[in-house]
């Protein structure tokens, strides 16, 4: 199953993985694909991290080469749902997110009522945009 996948950066997680002729079968395959550049497996916790240049070889190239050796493989199509990196600019958006909800729960006090008002009216349009952005 893949744990994560970033542009560059595959993690994935199998039981199959904790067998040492697969992970050296895995890695003698990968090892054999232009634009693989690193391959680690933890047999331990049956995890495999694959690093390639994303310039050269896609995601889908990737799982296609180690889907035949994996226990949740189906037909070549991993059974899985990855986190994907929401990016830089999603974070920053939560980061001002959250930076609008201290300001207002912080000084709320403090503050005439009109600006607080207009405060949390802030952070709820920029709540629901945020959400809008994630949900679609």
């Amino acid at each position: 199953m893949i744990v994560s996948a970033f542009a560059g950066r595959l993690r994935l997680r199998d039981a199959a993985l904790k067998n040492p002729r697969t992970i050296a079968e895995i890695e003698r395959v990968l090892a054999n694909q232009s634009g693989v550049t690193t391959v680690a497996a933890n047999r331990r916790t049956g995890g495999l991290l694959v690093r390639y240049n994303p310039a050269t070889r896609s995601e889908a190239q990737v799982l296609a080469a180690v889907a035949p050796f994996l226990s949740d493989a189906t037909n070549g199509v991993l059974l899985a749902n990855p986190r994907r990196s929401p990016g830089r600019r999603a974070r920053h958006g939560e980061n001002l997110l959250l930076a609008w909800m201290y300001a207002i729960t912080g000084v709320s006090g403090f503050i005439d009522k009109r600006v607080h008002l207009a405060a949390s009216l802030a952070l709820t349009i920029l709540a629901a945009r945020h959400a809008l952005k994630r949900l679609g």
